[in-house]
């Protein structure tokens, strides 16, 4: 039988198809291997759009439930760290910023606010992020310690009863005492600006947490 024509050339197409379905494949698979090793929760999908959205389509589902953007390719095949940052800046912004107001709704769900609330919860080792404003009024805030137990907190008599009867507390401020205090009970502190940061000081206390359970 004589071949139709242009079956050559279609058979060609679908091998060259297939051949890219599994790059893309395991470029998915190598990609999440990278953002899990490295705790990444946001990801940037930059290229042609066909081939952006024929790689989207492999991706493992919590991997492009990750996904916070989707850009054109640069210009230049080549490109340097510096030309890919400037290609994706806005998107990082924006996704930082709408990923903070997102942090505060699950803390209104499930969380404390006040500075009383947060750091007792956070000595409890009930809190998983710790969300604080860029601008840094609260963290000016001064708490008291007791320098036995190394309590901390924002009223001088409950910090006292924390201590040995007749015990002199310590004085710092909140950003003295803070970090500290995240490294160890394993929270994490999260900076917030924009929108997220006036929810914060306006509706919140200006500190706010993320419980565990």
């Amino acid at each position: 039988a004589i071949p139709a024509v242009g079956a050559g050339h279609d058979l060609y197409e679908d091998r060259v198809e297939a051949w890219v379905h599994r790059f893309y494949k395991q470029a998915a698979e190598l990609l999440e291997k990278a953002m899990t090793a490295r705790g990444a929760q946001r990801l940037i999908l930059c290229g042609p759009e066909e081939r952006r959205v024929a790689f989207e389509e492999v991706l493992p589902k919590a991997v492009r439930e990750k996904v916070v953007a989707r850009l054109s390719g640069l210009p230049y095949p080549d490109a340097s760290p510096a030309q890919v940052l400037d290609h994706i800046e806005d998107a990082i912004e924006e996704a930082e910023r709408a990923g903070e107001v997102a942090l505060l709704g699950r803390i209104r769900e499930h969380g404390v606010w006040g500075l009383n609330d947060v750091l007792l919860a956070l000595q409890e080792g009930r809190l998983y992020t710790v969300a604080v404003p860029w601008t840094p009024r609260v963290l000016r805030e001064t708490v008291y310690r007791c320098p036995e137990t190394g309590f901390v907190g924002v009223d001088e008599a409950a910090v006292q009863a924390a201590c040995t009867p007749g015990a002199t507390l310590e004085t710092a401020r909140l950003d003295e005492v803070l970090p500290e205090l995240a490294v160890r009970h394993g929270s994490h502190l999260e900076f917030v600006r924009g929108e997220a940061e006036r929810l914060l000081t306006d509706e919140m206390g200006g500190i706010a947490g993320l419980r565990r359970w």
